[in-house]
């Protein structure tokens, strides 16, 4: 039977066998300039999501769900009509609760028990549309309230497709790296090696328009006024330059 000593003593020798490459290789990294850049660029948006609905209260649930279904479907032929395609109509929220009373929330049942009082039922159904055609935000909104819904949950301003302006941010936010790591290098007294490593993040942010407490009043009033503004498009990059002895 072998020394359980040798044994462990030969794991131990394998270990750092495998260990100490890996460690050395670590020491033997050349020194670094890390910086880190930035880059934002700005563009108008070519999409929106819409999200809009309707809700009603009956005293059962058939009731509810059948005014809401009828008001949805119409709200949906509505938006149809502005050439926007089925596949870009969905519905995104789906909810029937019961209603009960405020003014005497428990009741006694047969054996006593008390328990809530239902007074009627509350469905709703909420849609998510998107308008590639941005000019027609304006007219969906007000044909989609002609037609029954009572209910604007939010507007969305976005790309449908961002990669360009992130390339571009990414341009700037190396352009701004590389900038830094100069001003480093020129004020140890070194030259700017090559690039040792690179980490970028990158992405948009989109506009969100219409909150749901101010829906009505202000679509009412002004017939749905709609600013497109601009989108940020946001890049980062972190860089790793090898310092090399300025010649």
């Amino acid at each position: 039977m072998r020394n359980p000593r040798f044994m462990l003593l030969g794991l131990g020798l394998l270990l750092l066998g495998v260990v100490g490459p890996a460690w050395a290789e670590e020491n033997d990294r050349p020194p670094l300039i890390v910086v880190s850049g930035q880059g934002e660029v700005r563009v108008k948006p070519d999409m929106a999501v819409l999200r809009l609905g309707a809700e009603a209260q009956a005293d059962n649930a058939a009731d509810a769900q059948q005014q809401v279904n009828q008001t949805v479907n119409a709200v949906i032929e509505a938006v149809k009509k502005h050439d926007i395609p089925a596949r870009k109509i969905q519905t995104s929220s789906l909810s029937l609760h019961p209603v009960y009373s405020q003014a005497n929330r428990m009741v006694r049942n047969e054996g006593g028990v008390h328990e809530p009082k239902i007074v009627g039922y509350r469905a709703s159904n909420v849609i998510t549309i998107q308008i590639d055609d941005l000019p027609k935000i304006g007219d969906v909104i007000d044909q989609s309230i002609v037609a029954g819904a009572n209910q604007v949950q939010g507007l969305m301003f976005g790309l449908q497709n961002d990669a360009p302006p992130r390339i571009r941010a990414m341009q700037d936010a190396v352009g701004e790296a590389r900038n830094k790591a100069e001003a480093v290098a020129e004020a140890l007294g070194v030259q700017l090696g090559a690039v040792y490593e690179a980490a970028e993040s990158s992405g948009f942010q989109p506009m969100p328009m219409v909150q749901p407490m101010m829906r009505m009043a202000a679509m009412e009033s002004a017939g749905a006024p709609i600013a497109f503004g601009e989108l940020k498009v946001t890049a980062s990059v972190t860089l790793k330059y090898v310092i090399a002895p300025k010649q």
